[in-house]
């Protein structure tokens, strides 16, 4: 696997929260990309404990892009910072004002989508949180480019429905059976995976543990567990094996692709 971009089409499901974990959980190097345009960084305020700075962010690769053309891969690691949990996972924060959005055009994603994937051709896989699609000023090019794209969604009837209403904007044309659009569930619930398969056209990649208590001390509800104690958490054992089906589907799909596998 190279870039995993996840959305939500409806509300907010937990996009950032699973992104954080997931990046908590990864089996290899790895950095999150806080690409959701929808307001102040959610991941500084609650996971940084509001303690870090409002730079670096997402606006200093915006600044290289367009004051500086020199949005590459060194400005994307002086743009990272270590996430407090687990400092060997890397992170780059989202916006910090709602002003900001002007600057990210759609020729800056399309170089950011660039830079991912350059990025991880060289050892980093890379998690992107983009937020709920079609928002104005939106990372749609990373939605594009990335290698696949998790909708994030509960097992909820409103939830499956907003997605199979948005199931053929997400694919863009892609052959479904390339399996680069499908769904990660947060937590149980009423209708069987098949049917919401059926419903929405997405297969249902993983299902993530519903444990709110966890994510909210991710997110900055109470004070930040160490990682030994996360590690013995439903959420963090159900985000292993939500990246070990990761692997299993990349590998499938660039067997159907004709494409290599990608190593450290």
């Amino acid at each position: 696997m190279t870039v995993l971009a996840l959305t939500s089409t409806r509300g907010a499901p937990g996009v950032t929260a699973t992104a954080l974990t997931l990046a908590l959980a990864w089996d290899r190097p790895v950095i999150l990309v806080e690409a959701d345009v929808s307001g102040s960084s959610s991941i500084k305020a609650g996971h940084f404990r509001g303690q870090a700075t409002p730079s670096p962010n997402i606006m200093d690769l915006a600044d290289a892009h367009h004051n500086h053309r020199s949005l590459g891969v060194e400005a994307l690691r002086h743009a990272s910072l270590p996430l407090p949990l687990e400092p060997s996972r890397r992170y780059v924060a989202g916006i910090a004002r709602s002003d900001q959005l002007r600057a990210l055009t759609p020729d800056f994603w399309d170089q950011l989508a660039s830079v991912l994937a350059n990025t991880a051709e060289q050892g980093y896989d890379v998690i992107v949180d983009a937020g709920r699609i079609r928002s104005i000023n939106g990372p749609d090019r990373l939605l594009e480019r990335a290698d696949m794209v998790a909708v994030v969604m509960r097992n909820h009837l409103d939830h499956i429905v907003s997605a199979a209403s948005n199931a053929d904007y997400l694919r863009r044309g892609a052959d479904a059976a390339s399996n680069r659009v499908g769904a990660i569930l947060l937590g149980q619930g009423p209708y069987p995976n098949k049917k919401i398969t059926e419903a929405t056209g997405l297969r249902i990649w993983s299902t993530l543990a519903w444990d709110p208590h966890t994510a909210g001390r991710l997110m900055g509800d109470a004070d930040l567990p160490t990682f030994a104690k996360f590690e013995r958490t439903g959420l963090y054992r159900s985000a292993r094996s939500t990246v070990n089906e990761l692997r299993n589907i990349d590998a499938e799909r660039r067997s159907f692709l004709g494409t290599p596998q990608r190593t450290r």
